[in-house]
């Protein structure tokens, strides 16, 4: 087998290429843009101060979920347990409520996982997004690609929230 290439393969594929690029206008001014806007340095490393600001942030929102979710759902597991305690929701002296109480006693288990999964992954999914949004808003090779996000992202709320 030959394993070498003809260099004249190689001009027509990049002719090609080249003519499919210079036909499509749309997707050559956006790849234009993009290419405009890419530092001299290959690969760009995020400065440590970015790193430490998204760690933060991430770090406050985390904690700001995990109280928030604290605050909804203890009080409201209380004034359940307490409900049932005292009668205000029949349980096992209605018969109507019993039997439908009955039909679903595994649900009750369900609960418990979805309280220790919930206050673990809130807070933790809460972190990444905010932590991946500060990175990505600070770095320089997506910080004018974040900005017209943005942008773009007032601009609908302005116009939803005008109507």
């Amino acid at each position: 087998m030959n394993a070498t290439v003809s260099n004249t393969t190689v001009s027509n594929v990049t002719d090609t290429g080249a003519r499919f690029l210079s036909e499509s206008g749309v997707f050559n001014r956006q790849l234009h843009g993009l290419l405009n806007h890419v530092p001299e340095e290959p690969f760009v490393i995020p400065e440590e101060w970015h790193m430490y600001l998204a760690v933060a942030i991430g770090f406050v929102g985390a904690f700001a979920a995990a109280i928030g979710m604290a605050t909804i759902m203890l009080p409201s597991s209380v004034s359940t347990i307490q409900q049932f305690r005292c009668g205000a929701i029949p349980s096992l002296h209605d018969k109507e409520g019993f039997q439908k109480y009955r039909g679903a006693l595994d649900d009750t288990t369900l609960m418990f996982g979805c309280t220790l999964w919930g206050s673990l992954i809130g807070p933790a999914l809460t972190y990444v997004v905010l932590a991946s949004i500060v990175i990505l808003t600070l770095w320089s090779l997506t910080t004018q690609m974040v900005q017209g996000f943005i942008a773009n992202l007032v601009a609908i709320c302005i116009t939803l929230g005008i109507k």
